[in-house]
């Protein structure tokens, strides 16, 4: 259930620069600690445009 959901979180990431536009927003707060949660149990590894998404809007 989650890798579909990260694969879709991917393929808007790789068009825009954040979740929900060109803006940072309430919407990537809550991608970045559902990132969080999914990276602890291991599911971000192989993912590269969901963890430079994560750190990058961590420090934004």
């Amino acid at each position: 259930m989650l890798l579909p959901f990260l694969t879709n979180v991917e393929n808007i990431l790789s068009k825009r620069t954040y979740f929900s536009g060109d803006r940072f927003s309430t919407a990537d707060t809550i991608m970045i600690i559902i990132l969080e949660m999914t990276e602890s149990l291991g599911l971000v590894e192989n993912r590269t445009i969901a963890q430079a998404y994560q750190k990058s809007a961590s420090f934004g």
